[in-house]
């Protein structure tokens, strides 16, 4: 199934859906092609003069537009931000960015200009009261008093991670801190991200570490260095031979394996002539290299091969469940998936089994899981961490469940069930996509791309009226901006809105009704 579209997203936003509560204290009203606003009790607050309007938040201030300019007003409709902008954006860290003679500077809440409008862009000021500002092709950082901490010189630069951020100029990486700095020379050919002080860098063809004073720690000799320390160890390589380093670049573990992974639980994989074990940090094989398969520690235990069959050790090289299946997975919640002959089944630690060898296929209770997929003879259901099947097997296809839910397939469409198997979103999408992180996600019906919630609205862009199409148990009728419904959702069918009218039915008669829900042409008796 395909990953949310820009534009999926970009229409949702456009029409207030990605509000954290549909009620505000003002919403908006249209009085022919013009914007205002009233309050609770229906009477008008600001009246209807704005080309278009925006919904008030929490801070109550809203972006509105006239002649084609866009400004901030308050809810007693007074302007703060002066309508002189071509765009402006939400105000973020107290600042919003906004565009005015085809210039990019920041305002305040008090409207004052405290970014000069002098730029082709500017991004919005992170956590650290810094952003990125770019003029002519060329990039630098700009602080919340508009001064240039990083002249606008480079051809391209990152975010500040942990006190540093990457540049470039020409064809060379360095980097600068906060201060707007240069720590190292810009002579990198690759430059990533710094993590936990210290950054791998690539000058001509080898890879070392540089730290966030500009040292080098390492010589560049390295074939391959890993972007992150673990357990104060990257992996490393010369050659065809791996090891391991630590933070000051010394090579702690020589340089002598065929293969070498990241440690996890004081322990790094390694191979040598085929076979594969573990070191320490101090680079002892603490569990030789005699497997001719091995999966990293997870949950205190890795999965192991000998002979073809597989099976776990602990972290002290013991077998602690016997090498006896054809496919093993790591443990995650206690819980791991087995395969002998050809079916599945879960066992727990002890290599008790929690269910029986009968699956098809089988999932893994990766950390946060509380039912996984599971099927057999192609019907999917869900089991649970006691190995019960608590969803029946019978749909054609399933998901893995996120914040409460997982979609389903089922005569060819999709929709979405709880963890109870309580439908929620009726199966009858030909597509859907997760749900973000405000709560709603991208299907399709018809060939139609719609917007469904978690209690089953489903919401479809009308073009420019101002209104989207709800649906909701099974009737049809229209909501706002703010996501009021200014048109009952008592329909049995209805068609696109065209020239500010649509054809409705309702007790099988249809007629036509305006944006309004007023009844103008064919009205039933």
């Amino acid at each position: 199934m395909r990953l949310l579209q820009t534009i999926g997203w970009c229409l949702l936003a456009c029409f207030g859906l990605i509000e954290s509560t549909f009620a505000q204290k003002l919403t908006l009203y249209q009085d022919g092609d013009k914007w205002g606003y009233k309050n609770a009790k229906k009477e008008i607050v600001i009246a209807a003069k704005y080309e278009a309007a925006g919904s008030f938040g929490s801070e109550g201030i809203a972006i509105v537009k006239d002649k084609g300019k866009f400004g901030y007003i308050n809810t007693k409709g007074e302007v703060f931000v002066s309508l002189v902008y071509q765009k402006i954006d939400i105000f973020k860290e107290g600042l919003a960015r906004a565009k005015r003679e085809g210039k990019w500077g920041f305002v305040n809440k008090e409207g004052k200009e405290v970014v000069s409008f002098v730029y082709d862009g500017v991004g919005n000021f992170g956590s650290e009261g810094i952003a990125i500002a770019t003029k002519a092709y060329r990039y630098g950082f700009i602080n919340t008093e508009g001064k240039e901490i990083v002249p606008v010189i480079y051809d391209e630069l990152k975010r500040f991670k942990e006190g540093g951020a990457k540049i470039l100029q020409g064809n060379k990486w360095g980097y600068v801190n906060i201060e707007g700095k240069i720590i190292t020379e810009i002579k990198y050919d690759e430059a990533h991200p710094i993590i936990d002080g210290v950054a791998m860098v690539k000058l001509g063809n080898k890879y070392g570490y540089v730290d966030l004073e500009g040292t080098e720690l390492t010589p560049f000799k390295y074939d391959y260095a890993a972007m992150g320390f673990y357990d104060n160890r990257a992996v490393v390589r010369v050659g065809d031979k791996w090891g391991y380093i630590d933070k000051t670049g010394r090579e702690v573990i020589p340089l002598k394996y065929d293969q070498a992974t990241f440690f996890v639980n004081g322990l790094g994989m390694v191979e040598r002539g085929g076979y594969y074990g573990f070191v320490n940090t101090k680079g002892q094989e603490v569990i030789s290299c005699v497997y001719e398969v091995a999966i990293p520690f997870q949950d205190g235990l890795a999965v192991v091969q000998k002979c073809g069959r597989r099976g776990y050790i602990n972290t002290k090289g013991e077998v602690v469940i016997d090498l006896n299946y054809k496919e093993a997975f790591s443990f995650f919640d206690g819980i791991a998936v087995v395969k002998k002959e050809d079916k599945y089944a879960y066992i727990d630690k002890t290599g008790k089994n929690i269910t029986a060898f009968k699956y098809d296929d089988a999932a893994s209770f990766y950390v946060g899981l509380d039912l996984v997929r599971v099927q057999v003879d192609g019907k999917w259901g869900y089991l649970n961490k006691k190995g019960e099947e608590t969803i029946a097997l019978q749909y054609e296809a399933v998901e893995t469940f996120r914040d409460g839910l997982a979609g389903v397939k089922l005569n060819d469409k999709w929709g979405y069930i709880n963890s109870s198997n309580k439908l929620i979103v009726a199966i009858e999408y030909e597509e859907l996509n997760s749900f973000f992180d405000k709560g709603w996600a991208m299907v399709t019906r018809d060939g139609v791309e719609r917007f469904v919630n978690k209690t089953g609205w489903e919401v479809t862009h009308q073009g420019t009226i101002g209104l989207l199409l709800l649906r909701a148990n099974g009737k049809y009728g229209y909501i706002n901006k703010q996501g009021e419904i200014v048109i009952s959702v008592q329909y049995e069918a209805v068609e696109n809105f065209k020239n500010n009218e649509a054809k409705v039915q309702l007790n099988g008669v249809w007629f036509y009704i305006n944006t309004k829900g007023e009844c103008i042409r064919n009205c039933p008796k």
